[in-house]
């Protein structure tokens, strides 16, 4: 239900040049069923039905979050790469021991969901044309990973939080301008964010 605010929040972040911090918001928001805990839905509803609305002027600043920046020393052999589908595109953060840098990725959404989809299909599928399979494939590595290959060193596994659609792209194998594909030059794995 606050999936709307807390993409916005994070846009407006990195439109005022505040990396960090739209990171750290992003990787709350996306932690916020892992901090649930056990609650139930049910119990919380009948809270809310319950209590009477807060009184903003006397409540306490929340703290910012400050996950990223307690796990960023310990990220030595791993770099992370966060995808944010937002309204105006698609950020990408990569960090680790190394630091926090972004980029922005300025393609439609619905171009990047007829993307993912194709090459989902065309890897889905034992007849296909592997030079189409691998053409689609080249297409979504410029898109994504190109902006941010610099940050990509060989012998750190790849750790890749997708969201929305890019859920369902196959890193492993998105193909490079060299014709290999990711997998051949690290370790990839997926991961629902740093509050798994």
């Amino acid at each position: 239900s606050t999936a709307g605010t807390y993409r916005n929040l994070v846009a407006w972040k990195l439109r005022e040049g505040d990396i960090e911090g739209a990171l750290e918001f992003w990787e709350w928001y996306r932690g916020a069923e892992f901090r649930a805990g056990n609650t139930s839905s049910a119990g919380a509803l009948q809270d809310l039905d319950t209590a009477s609305p807060p009184d903003v002027s006397t409540a306490p600043l929340l703290p910012a979050p400050t996950v990223v920046a307690q796990q960023l020393p310990l990220l030595t052999r791993e770099t992370i790469i966060a995808l944010a589908t937002l309204p105006e595109g698609t950020a990408v953060w990569v960090y680790d021991d190394r630091g926090v840098s972004a980029r922005w990725i300025e393609k439609s959404e619905r171009e990047l969901r007829d993307r993912v989809a194709g090459l989902k299909e065309l890897c889905s599928k034992r007849e296909s044309s592997i030079p189409v399979l691998r053409s689609a494939s080249r297409i979504l590595y410029d898109l994504l990973i190109g902006p941010i290959e610099d940050r990509i060193t060989p012998g750190r596994i790849l750790v890749f939080e997708p969201d929305g659609i890019l859920s369902d792209v196959p890193f492993e194998a998105l193909v490079d301008p060299q014709g290999h594909y990711l997998v051949e030059r690290a370790t990839v794995v997926t991961s629902p964010g740093l509050y798994q």
